[in-house]
């Protein structure tokens, strides 16, 4: 596939099926461009960091620590480890 054109950034705590069904849900999208899927996630306990991480639909898992997590600093290091082309 080649480089991404779009960056899409998810931003994770304790998701659950809710995230399962959006990673899901995005994955079904079809497009003429080629997207990455990135979370950024601020320490979730109920595996929701290592089922991204075995995601094949999620590019790449970043783990920020709770005491990390602020809504504009951490969407901007989503932003900042974003790949589009």
């Amino acid at each position: 596939m080649s480089e991404p054109l779009v960056s899409i950034v998810v931003l994770t705590w304790n998701g659950g099926s809710g995230l399962r069904d959006l990673v899901d849900a995005i994955a079904r999208q079809r497009t003429d461009f080629a997207y990455e899927v990135l979370a950024v996630d601020s320490g979730s306990t109920d595996g929701t960091a290592e089922w991204l991480e075995q995601s094949p639909s999620v590019a790449r898992v970043v783990r920020i620590t709770p005491d990390r997590f602020n809504h504009g600093a951490t969407r901007n290091l989503g932003i900042e480890q974003a790949r589009p082309g």
